[in-house]
């Protein structure tokens, strides 16, 4: 039996995505992406975004299209375990998201020149190291979801076997 995905569970994943591959999310092409390194596929700094982008846009595309795109069979054990810890993080991620994008302006609203303390550096640091939780998440959302069918598709297998 597959499960349907619920609309939360929809707009988050497409936060999540839309979090990495705009630059406000994880800041890949921001000074603090080029001072740690840059997340994700910056391996290959000109083709790679592109390609990531892409992706993205259509795995996006995908998801809002059809309310079956993130159907998977139940789960036990341990794959209920990583599709649980999955959710959480995506969930988590989805919300760092968002803080990020109604933060930052506020942020520098609030704070328009730089402080002795350093407020707005350490800010922008800890919402760029939580974003990352998101795509961790989704990679375990996704794990979950190809074990389950594997599951059923070793079960189907068996059934038709014997």
């Amino acid at each position: 039996m597959r499960l349907p995905p619920s609309i939360f569970l929809r707009t988050a994943y497409c936060l999540v995505l839309l979090a990495a591959v705009l630059p406000v999310g994880i800041a890949e092409t921001s000074w603090l992406g080029l001072v740690v390194g840059g997340v994700g596929l910056g391996l290959v700094p000109s083709f790679a975004p592109m390609i990531f982008m892409a992706v993205a846009a259509f795995r996006i595309f995908q998801i809002v299209r059809s309310s079956r795109a993130l159907e998977a069979p139940r789960a036990t054990g341990l794959v209920r375990i990583l599709r649980w810890l999955g959710l959480l993080l995506l969930y988590g991620g989805a919300l760092s998201a968002v803080v990020t994008w109604v933060v930052q302006p506020l942020m520098h609203w609030w704070v328009p020149t730089r402080t002795d303390s350093g407020v707005e550096f350490f800010m922008e640091f800890y919402l760029y190291m939580v974003g990352g939780v998101g795509l961790a998440g989704l990679g375990l959302f996704e794990f979950s979801r190809l074990l389950s069918f594997e599951r059923q598709a070793r079960l189907e297998v068996t059934s038709v076997s014997s």
